[in-house]
């Protein structure tokens, strides 16, 4: 899948940066919008290969941007669901931090494009 259109919609800024580093790293053209309906604006134009989508986002969450984009077009979509601890005593029995999720993301990005449909 190299060489891919991915559209990244992040609103933390030094995630949306790291995805957008690494992802140029491996050789895709990577668009940024840090919210929903920005994202479904870049999405009405020349369609992307991916949506990386995170679903806390500000105007339109993740969830409606999915829902939205589902109506008109079948774009493989990736859900960003980041787990962040409430306290020291809640016990998760695991979890993909920041740091993993670049890495994790290289890795799907590079099977074979029937494996994200």
């Amino acid at each position: 899948m190299t060489g891919s259109r991915i559209l990244v919609v992040e609103d933390d800024a030094r995630l949306a940066a790291t995805l957008d580093r690494v992802l140029t790293a491996e050789g895709h053209h990577v668009e940024l919008v840090a919210d929903g309906l920005e994202a479904l604006r870049q999405a009405r134009g020349q369609p992307f290969d991916l949506v990386v989508l995170d679903v806390m986002l500000p105007s339109l969450d993740g969830v409606g941007v999915c829902r939205r984009l589902r109506a008109t077009a079948q774009v493989p979509i990736l859900m960003l669901l980041l787990v962040v601890p409430i306290g020291a005593n809640h016990g998760p029995v695991a979890w993909m931090t920041n740091v993993a999720l670049p890495i994790a993301l290289i890795v799907l990005l590079r099977k074979p494009r029937e494996a994200l449909t």
